[in-house]
């Protein structure tokens, strides 16, 4: 693979915050170019050039010697910074071996359109072209950096900044890595979509390391159908998400039949405004999504809202199979909707159903929650339970507030019809609740176990009224008044 110095052959008198200087996009896309002919090139970029966009070949690899070196896009250029030049989101994977190491690539927002119609900037076809979601049908947002049918993807140490809309967008892949990088966004603009990583099925095999940012939606997005709603994505690694005051956290979103499966995200933490993680279909659909098994584990999330709104640290819905939680932490410093909406499919009091369907959890289990309630202003429920649960399972819970706060509200209710054929509910303690568990006419559980169950001044450790309860074990429940 030949080596090519950017500055031997391109103007590079940019400067990767600032802008400015000429663009010599033409040089640098010839160099290219020379991938297609010579089975790959290595790009070094010394320094930092002007660009309206460039497109990669299989076999390139684009290496920035530091974080002053790298792009800046030419005002108005409404394109991303890099693409691959041949997309497809439909079968093959046409684009093989891209790297990309190093380097500041500043996508210069206030000075790009939002989106543009299809018919002046197409999207590529999909395998579902007759039934594609209306916002990817007649508009194509400008992302900062766009690929579509690629193998063997590796970004490492890159600084994305000021992105338009999305950040990064990878569609119809295998083998992607994303390790050490970081999203700099030092203009956020309203409305914007200046999500972080946003990921669209087919795909398989993605690994994201050491990742930090502020985002104006999503840092992460995972969304195997959210255009199609036919394709797959499994085999995701999620280790190392650091949040820096991100409006929105990690989404999982998935609405027809492409599934999102075998995905672990692990030690995740930091600030967010709205919602921490958010598993559910989130579009309107026939169906509630396909999640396969997904877990999470060390996850220590705080909120910092200002006030704008009520905010969750989970959401949980859809159609899934088994999902699993581990050592989760949640401190409440701020007025909070809740901790946990188990169940929900859309944002949180959205339950509007025209016929009797309703979402189904198979397996849910949570392992560790310890919420710290310092909120002058509690949720009046920390857990919420919506629709239909095979198995869940919630064990090792601790709910602290404030010392002197009067009893109010629950640390589990049931609500919008929900029903439960097992809940086990396993070494909680609680204090300065109305009542642990709270259920009334009109929601069912057919087995209820409730062992090791500690509420610290409080009123009663079970409020179930006329609930529909068909067998009942408790062991070991004490409430102290």
């Amino acid at each position: 693979m030949h080596t090519y110095y950017a500055s031997e052959y391109a103007i590079l008198d940019s400067d990767v915050v600032f802008g400015g200087g000429t663009d010599d996009t033409a040089s640098l896309q010839a160099l290219l170019d020379k991938a297609k002919t010579e089975g790959g090139i290595r790009l070094v970029m010394d320094g930092a050039a002007l660009v309206h966009g460039l497109k990669l070949h299989s076999n390139t690899t684009i290496e920035c010697l530091g974080a002053n070196c790298g792009f800046y896009l030419q005002d108005h250029a409404n394109r991303p910074i890099l693409t691959n030049a041949e997309w497809n989101l439909k079968d093959s994977r046409p684009t093989q071996n891209i790297r990309l190491l190093g380097g500041t690539y500043n996508h210069n927002c206030t000075h790009q359109e939002h989106d543009l119609p299809t018919s002046e900037y197409p999207m590529p076809k999909t395998r579902n072209d007759d039934n594609l979601d209306p916002s990817f049908r007649d508009h194509h947002y400008i992302y900062l950096m766009e690929f579509y049918g690629v193998e063997n993807f590796l970004m490492r140490d890159v600084i994305l900044r000021n992105q338009r809309t999305y950040a990064f967008t990878l569609g119809n892949f295998k083998n992607a890595v994303i390790e050490n990088c970081i999203i700099d966004m030092a203009e956020l603009l309203t409305p914007g979509n200046q999500d972080g990583l946003h990921f669209f099925g087919p795909g398989q095999f993605l690994t994201i390391r050491n990742f930090r940012g502020l985002t104006g939606d999503d840092i992460i997005n995972i969304a195997p159908d959210e255009i199609d709603g036919v394709s797959d994505i499994t085999d995701v690694l999620v280790d190392g998400i650091f949040f820096d005051h991100a409006h929105q956290g990690i989404r999982m979103l998935s609405h027809g039949t492409g599934r999102l499966d075998r995905v672990s995200i692990r030690n995740v933490t930091g600030t967010y405004r709205v919602f921490g993680i958010s598993i559910m279909p989130f579009i309107d659909s026939t169906t509630f999504g396909n999640y396969g098994d997904i877990s999470l584990e060390n996850i220590d999330l705080r909120q910092d809202n200002g006030g704008i709104m009520p905010t969750t640290l989970l959401q949980v819905g859809g159609s899934i199979e088994c999902f699993s939680l581990k050592n989760i932490r949640f401190h409440c410093t701020e007025p909070a909707h809740s901790c946990f909406d188990l169940g929900t499919t859309f944002y949180a009091g959205f339950y509007d159903f025209k016929d009797d369907r309703r979402p189904t959890i198979r397996t849910l289990i949570v392992d560790g929650l310890v919420i710290m309630d310092d909120a002058p202003q509690s949720p009046p429920v920390w857990i919420y339970l919506l629709f239909n649960f095979d198995h869940l399972i919630l064990k090792n819970i601790e709910l602290h507030r404030a010392d002197g706060t009067v009893p109010a509200g629950n640390l589990i209710r049931l609500i919008a019809e929900a029903k439960v054929k097992r809940l086990v509910l396993d070494g909680v303690y609680a204090e300065n609740l109305a009542s642990v568990i709270q259920a009334s006419a009109g929601y069912a559980i057919d087995f209820l176990q409730v062992r090791n169950v500690t509420l610290n001044h409080g009123e009663q450790v079970l409020d179930l009224q006329d609930a529909d309860i068909g067998k009942i074990f408790e062991e070991d429940v004490k409430c102290i008044r």
